[in-house]
């Protein structure tokens, strides 16, 4: 009864991997919303930059001098050090200003990453609990080659115990 729940536990754990895994590709990297935080004083505000100035990079708008043309209510009387373009974001007088991006490929990268080494990790307790097998020690012995063999020999151990008795007879088998 055990190793029948195995092919549905790795269902159900591959599934949302394989969606999320294939989200990054459905979007672009220019969809991904640019936002500047600014800082003024000790209170702090988020911009959404709906049209920076240079699309390509926007957090080149991002500055403490455009913190300051929006007239924000926490910035009032706080002024900004002498624009250096080099470094026109970041600390400067009583302004800070800081940009980031939302939904970034970075973001997708990590979150996938996570879901993919934590849902290994949970088919490998999977295999450790209902089926008896330790990936350690088949490593050790055999490396990956072992541990596929044995993958395989359990696969085929399911399947042929789900078809029904009289299979092939029914003329599929």
């Amino acid at each position: 009864m055990r190793l029948q729940l195995l092919p549905l536990l790795s269902f159900l754990t591959l599934l949302p991997v394989v969606v999320v895994a294939l989200s990054p590709f459905s979007s672009s990297a220019p969809s991904a919303m640019t936002f500047c935080k600014c800082m003024c004083f000790s209170n702090s505000t988020i911009l959404p930059l709906y049209l920076p100035k240079d699309p390509l990079h926007p957090c080149l708008s991002c500055t403490r001098q455009f913190c300051l043309d929006q007239k924000l209510p926490s910035c009032i009387g706080a002024t900004a050090a002498d624009e250096d373009l080099d470094v026109s974001s970041g600390v400067g007088g009583d302004v800070e200003a800081r940009c980031f991006q939302r939904d970034s490929p970075k973001s997708h990268f990590i979150v996938v990453s996570f879901i993919i080494v934590t849902s290994g990790l949970l088919v490998g307790a999977g295999l450790k609990q209902y089926a008896g097998i330790d990936l350690q020690e088949l490593w050790n012995r055999n490396g990956f080659r072992g541990i596929l063999s044995e993958l395989i020999d359990l696969s085929q151990r399911i399947f042929s115990r789900s078809r029904p008795r009289n299979y092939a007879a029914m003329g599929r088998g």
